[in-house]
């Protein structure tokens, strides 16, 4: 399951993320390499209005504990004041706009080939700066499957779709629905930068992305399906000719 929380774009600290890199460690902030500087807005309402709140950019470096590989991550802290109860506590909201390289939303899949792994890496990327780009990425993950499984095209992806047989996935139909709605939000992101995309919506796009590819590269691998098939071959013959009178 993909641990939402941690990939929303707000937050009130900076999220544990995994090393993207080495997939073990947990990235650490590092104070002392830390950029932030306050937006000319902030400074100029600071200035003129003494309002009790005002926004920071900021860029910092990331340190995993494990492989001590860095990632950067930057973007904007809104500061302010709320009432406590004998004195005013300050509050901070972290907005995610840049983060790489970007921790892993969904596991790579080993089996799966390379070409999936760096479609992915490009589409976590792309998640916390632009969500159209993301879809578009997703969708040609879906188009790479298809493909890669020899799917016999069609023109229009709905179509290439529908040409999936049982030859191609175990629970054929099912990866046609999980195919298809991949496909709907790529082509809602692809055709109208005004159609409105939402990290929740990417987020959910991402698990059933991650059940597609599970159904393609291991629940449907020949080599384990034919193992399971000599098991039952030679140990139900086994039992068979014990049991035999």
């Amino acid at each position: 399951m993909i641990n939402k929380s941690i990939f929303s774009i707000h937050h009130k600290s900076l999220p544990k993320w995994q090393c993207a890199r080495c997939n073990n460690g947990i990235l650490n902030y590092i104070e002392e390499l830390a950029i932030s500087s306050e937006t000319l807005e902030s400074s100029v309402i600071s200035e003129n209005l003494h309002e009790p709140y005002w926004e920071v950019y900021f860029s910092y470096l990331l340190k995993c504990n494990h492989c001590k590989d860095k990632t950067t991550v930057a973007g904007t802290i809104y500061h302010y004041y709320v009432d406590g109860t004998n004195y005013e506590v300050l509050n901070s909201t972290y907005t995610i706009k840049y983060v790489d390289p970007s921790p892993r939303i969904i596991k790579y899949n080993s089996i799966a080939p390379d070409d999936v792994e760096k479609l992915l890496k490009l589409s976590f990327n792309l998640y916390w700066i632009d969500l159209h780009s993301c879809a578009n990425k997703l969708r040609q993950i879906i188009e790479f499957i298809l493909t890669d499984k020899k799917v016999k095209y069609a023109t229009g992806l709905k179509n290439w779709i529908d040409n999936i047989e049982s030859e191609h996935f175990y629970e054929y139909e099912n990866v046609k629905l999980l195919m298809g709605s991949i496909k709907d939000i790529g082509n809602s992101a692809s055709h109208s930068q005004n159609n409105e995309i939402m990290h929740e919506d990417i987020l959910k796009s991402y698990a059933v992305l991650d059940h597609i590819l599970e159904k393609s590269y291991v629940s449907n691998n020949d080599s384990i399906i034919a193992a399971a098939k000599e098991l039952t071959e030679k140990y139900n013959k086994k039992k068979e000719r014990k049991s035999a009178p």
